[in-house]
């Protein structure tokens, strides 16, 4: 495609210079170009992934005993706080547990408060001291488990989150670790996606991502990442990657597949210019700038290329015209004479 740009640009040029450009007495004749001034943008150094949305936390609600189901606390599809009680199992046995244990804890306790005293006097042994001292510790751990056993009656929210679907209902016998509802946390999502291991050196916590989501097409979520994997999947050679999304309106659910940009630099006065201004001599990139109306070559280091255009990163400066067309028929030091735009009017034409 630039051979038959350069090839049409000369056949439409040579009437042109012909008629209207005459070679000056005593000079060469300057050839014509085309030309831009170089600019500076900001450039971001990007690359694309894809993945899935995982909830910031994810748990199933399930007891710990087993009991009837004596109330529900919640809706389903309800926003709850961390410790709100969302289900009750009966707890007549229960508490009645509780409050044979914590008495017999009072007895033995009071039992081992007296053989203390009577120890002191030198009543009883060494021996039946202990035993009692053991007697009300006993009974005091069984206490503590008989009321534990109790709390297990009400299930709450370990974290702040949105109850799902319930799977139980008020009256139901249910067993330990059988599921009762769920519970998500989708304030923050996470997203885990993969990145070609040749990225491995620019990887670090922080980088900013942009997500965008079939669901909702026309807008952008951002995020940043938190975890790296420490290893290398040998079947992709690629890295998993977690980040944080923000989802303030919960528009977000976990599950959906996402497009990322990952971000993994960004220069604020990078300075771009079109490839096919690049004329290579062997492995030295160069281009032909325009100085006081004659074409120099200039040596120049390359970055980064997009959509067409190429980081300079030493060799221009902004403001200074480069030839982008019309290099084959040059050398260096040779006048040129710079063509308007495409599609724009010279000066003085009919």
């Amino acid at each position: 495609m630039c051979y038959l740009r350069q090839f049409l640009l000369t056949l439409c040029l040579i009437a042109f210079s012909i008629t209207s450009h005459a070679a000056p007495p005593g000079g060469p004749r300057a050839m014509p170009v085309e030309a831009v001034t170089v600019t500076s943008t900001t450039l971001h150094d990007s690359i694309s992934a894809v993945g899935s949305l995982l909830a910031n936390e994810s748990i199933v609600l399930r007891p710990e005993i087993s009991g009837v189901v004596a109330a529900i606390h919640f809706s389903e599809g309800q926003a709850v706080k961390q410790h709100a009680l969302l289900l009750t199992l009966d707890q007549a046995e229960a508490k009645a547990r509780a409050a044979e244990s914590d008495a017999q804890a009072q007895v033995t306790r009071l039992s081992f408060e007296r053989a203390g005293e009577i120890f002191k006097n030198k009543l009883i042994s060494r021996q039946q001291h202990d035993e009692a001292e053991a007697q009300y510790l006993a009974a005091k751990a069984r206490a503590a488990v008989e009321q534990e056993r109790l709390n297990k009656t009400s299930l709450r929210a370990p974290f702040d989150g949105v109850v799902g679907l319930r799977l139980v209902s008020p009256g139901e016998f249910v067993q330990p670790g059988q599921a009762l509802v769920e519970i998500v946390d989708q304030h923050i999502l996470k997203l885990e996606f993969r990145i070609p291991e040749i990225y491995l050196s620019r990887l670090h916590n922080g980088l900013l991502i942009q997500v965008s989501t079939d669901a909702y097409p026309n807008q952008l979520f951002d995020g940043e990442v938190y975890a790296i994997a420490p290893n290398v999947n040998v079947a992709n050679r690629s890295i998993a990657v977690r980040a944080r999304v923000k989802n303030p309106d919960a528009l977000l659910r976990a599950g959906l597949f996402a497009q990322v940009t990952l971000q993994l630099a960004q220069r604020d006065k990078a300075v771009l210019i079109p490839e096919e201004a690049l004329w290579p001599i062997g492995d030295q990139q160069n281009v032909y700038k325009v100085v006081e109306g004659k074409a120099m070559l200039a040596p120049i280091k390359i970055g980064l290329r997009q959509n067409g255009q190429v980081e300079i990163t030493e060799g221009l400066l902004t403001g200074e015209q480069i030839i982008v067309a019309g290099q084959m028929k040059i050398q260096p030091g040779m006048p040129v004479m710079v063509l308007p735009p495409p599609g724009s009017t010279p000066a003085g034409a009919h």
